[in-house]
């Protein structure tokens, strides 16, 4: 009698390999990960031991799995803010692993730090069966292990758990002041290097007299900076509004706002609640005050609809992420006047500059502008009498 073999028309694991050989096949990765389950589950005793297990092995394997990303990543850069962070969690990290997106990105309404993952047919589920006193055990606990790993070492530490919610949600949970402050657009200031114009030409004939030019003032200079000083000084306060310019962000930026707003858009009605303007803020790098909310949602919500749409929030994050007068560029302009490193601009400091500047100002006008920062009365200007009077124009 002739042997005959049946073979079921989904036999999974006898279904050909991918092509692309950079990639696992559904049929491997399906008999792998069976195999770390049963290896794991030979050596606990409770549903709970088992998806400790199964984080801990992805926490393994998430650590790998950044620097594999990372690599291949143009210019191999890290993301420095929380909002990019959970975007190339749901985007470049999910479809390396499972070959597509995940579901949604939610954040928690009652919590600022909780965001959650959802997949509602998770692959890490599908192949795998367990005794019905197991039932409860889900799987991508494994994956929550990943992602937990991925977002620590890429600074923001949280801790990340599985649970049966419209499908399967991974809760993302940051620690407390765990989410790193980038700093604003564009980094810090950079000085930019004043070039040599070398000897100037020769002349055959008879040597013309040479007029002094006045030296140029260079964005981030003390040429500049003096200048700005003086007018700081000097001008009204609606003087010193017209003098601020124009905010504008790159693209890049505008991205980024439009995908904070639809994070916490999650309806897709074309608004958020007001309310959650901080969080939404939070999540593109900024920690604004109390008062500073407050302010920002009475200009906003004057009619009171506890609503705003994305126009409103692009003016406003237009405004922050355009701000440059952070302390820590005003600090560097301060060591530009600064040159004796005394911690303070003297009358000495100011006129040294004024002289570079080529600004033919008396002792009497400068003793007027260190007068005018003098807050304490001491003849000089500290760090934070300059911090003041430079905030008072938004050049810096």
């Amino acid at each position: 009698m002739e042997a005959r073999f049946t073979r079921g028309k989904s036999a999974l694991l006898e279904r050909a390999l991918a092509r692309p050989r950079t990639e696992v096949s559904l049929s491997a990765f399906a008999l792998l990960f069976s195999e770390l389950v049963q290896h794991c589950q030979s050596r606990v005793f409770s549903v709970a031991e088992l998806q400790a297990r199964l984080a801990a092995l992805g926490r393994q394997v998430g650590a790998r799995v950044l620097d594999a990303l990372v690599a291949r990543e143009k210019g191999a850069r890290r993301e420095t803010k929380v909002l990019g962070a959970l975007l190339f969690v749901k985007g470049a990290v999910w479809k390396a692993l499972f070959g597509k997106e995940a579901d949604k990105l939610e954040q928690a309404n009652d919590d600022a730090r909780t965001f959650y993952i959802i997949e509602r047919e998770p692959l890490i589920n599908t192949y795998i069966s367990v005794p019905k006193e197991n039932s409860t055990l889900n799987c991508a606990s494994f994956t929550a292990g990943i992602v937990e790993a991925v977002l620590t070492h890429s600074g923001f530490p949280a801790k990340v758990t599985a649970h049966w919610h419209k499908g399967t949600t991974l809760m993302i949970k940051f620690e407390e002041g765990g989410h790193r402050s980038r700093p604003g657009p564009g980094g810090p200031l950079t000085l930019p290097e004043i070039k040599d114009t070398g000897s100037p030409l020769k002349k055959k004939k008879k040597k013309k007299k040479k007029k002094k030019k006045k030296k140029k003032n260079r964005p981030g200079t003390p040429l500049a900076m003096a200048s700005n000083f003086k007018k700081t000084n000097m001008a009204s306060s609606s003087q010193r509004k017209r003098m601020s310019p124009k905010p504008e962000l790159t693209e890049k930026q505008k991205q980024e706002i439009r995908e904070a707003f639809d994070l916490f858009d999650a309806d897709g009605t074309g608004t958020i609640d007001v309310k959650e303007l901080k969080v939404a803020m939070r999540a593109l790098g900024f920690e604004p005050k109390k008062e500073e909310i407050k302010k920002m949602i009475s200009e906003i919500d004057k009619e009171g609809t506890g609503k705003m749409n994305f126009g409103d929030f692009l003016t406003v994050m237009t405004q922050k992420m355009s701000e440059k007068d952070t302390k820590e560029e005003i600090l560097k302009a301060f060591k530009l006047f600064d040159d004796d490193e005394t911690g303070k601009i003297s009358f000495k400091n100011l006129k040294r500059v004024a002289k570079e500047l080529g600004e033919n100002l008396t002792d009497e006008e400068l003793q007027e502008m260190i007068d005018e920062s003098d807050r304490d009365g001491d003849g000089e200007v500290s760090e934070q009498e300059f911090l003041r009077i430079m905030k008072k124009t938004s050049l810096y």
